[in-house]
């Protein structure tokens, strides 16, 4: 009996002393696998008036819009090693433009197990915009922000994600999300201010 009691005892030792090794071996392994900047796409001109469509297709993804000091339209993408942008840009004859992003793995197998936590779950994008322009922003799985930004309209559409406003101005603003919540402060939509949600949360503070 005390020889079994023993063998248990070893087995379950071996098995932790294995469990932790495992562990420090795939953080070894990942110590690079941070969220770092991949790719900025060369600004351009997007004249006043014009529209930005913008799909992103990519769970857990963030999209950023501000400001632009340039005057111009940027896109800088964020992404961890694992983890990258597939994207397609097109201009009309107008010159509105429509921006589709869909994410796809890289890196190698021990890159992608659950033993690197968040860091492969990073997916991110900064838009800079112009003043006077139209947005319209549709994620799913992903979050939308819109941060100082002056705009003739904004439009954002979010499934399991959330929109939030902060000193956000425009003529008419619409956000449209599904299991997710809508924030807005201190901003200003001179016609119409129009929010909805279904199974989330509406708060606004400051908003004329």
């Amino acid at each position: 009996m005390f020889k079994l009691i023993k063998i248990i005892i070893g087995i379950i030792v071996f098995l932790i002393v294995a469990v932790i090794a495992f562990a420090i071996t795939i953080i070894i392994l990942n110590r690079g696998n941070k969220p770092k900047k991949t790719t900025t796409t060369p600004s351009y001109t997007l004249a006043e008036g014009n529209t930005l469509t913008i799909y992103v297709d990519v769970k857990d993804s963030y999209v950023d819009v501000k400001k632009s000091t340039s005057g111009k339209t940027s896109f800088t993408y964020y992404a961890s090693k694992t983890r990258t942008f597939e994207d397609e840009m097109e201009t009309d004859e107008s010159g509105n433009v429509t921006l589709t992003l869909k994410g796809y793995q890289t890196g190698k197998w021990y890159n992608r197990l659950f033993l690197t936590f968040k860091t492969t779950k990073v997916y991110g994008i900064t838009v800079e915009v112009p003043d006077y322009c139209n947005v319209d922003i549709k994620t799913n799985n992903g979050n939308i922000n819109f941060d100082k930004v002056d705009c003739t309209s904004i439009m954002a559409d979010t499934t399991n994600g959330s929109i939030t406003f902060e000193s956000a101005y425009a003529s008419l603003i619409e956000a449209n999300t599904v299991n997710g919540n809508i924030k807005a402060n201190s901003t200003n939509a001179s016609i119409a201010y129009k929010v909805r949600t279904r199974k989330g949360n509406i708060t606004l503070h400051h908003v004329v």
